[in-house]
Order: C-alpha cells, then structure tokens, then sequence
C-alpha cells in the first residue's frame, strides 16, 4: 500500500511500520490502514501452521 513501509531485521523479517502522516487524513483511510496491519498480523501469526 502507498505510504506503509515497513523496517525489517538483517534477515528480512518485518520488525515495525512506518505510516505517512498523509496518509490519516480522512477516517476511511485510517481504518483502510490498520485492517491491511492486522491482515499482515495474522498471516505473520499462521505462516507455520499446516
């Protein structure tokens, strides 16, 4: 998404997000925002699983 980046560790794993201020303007992009975060969550969180 435009505006999200993200800091990894020297292996490549995700570590934190930085967001563009621009980007929380309105509510509907606030909220379009954190549902991919918790989307990115939730996979990180399965990715072992069967």
């Amino acid at each position: 998404m435009k505006g999200i980046s993200y800091l990894t560790d020297e292996i490549g794993h995700k570590k934190a997000v930085v967001i563009d201020f621009d980007l929380l303007k309105d509510r509907d992009s606030l909220v379009e925002i954190l549902e991919d975060i918790e989307d990115e969550i939730a996979i990180e969180l399965r990715k072992n699983e069967p």
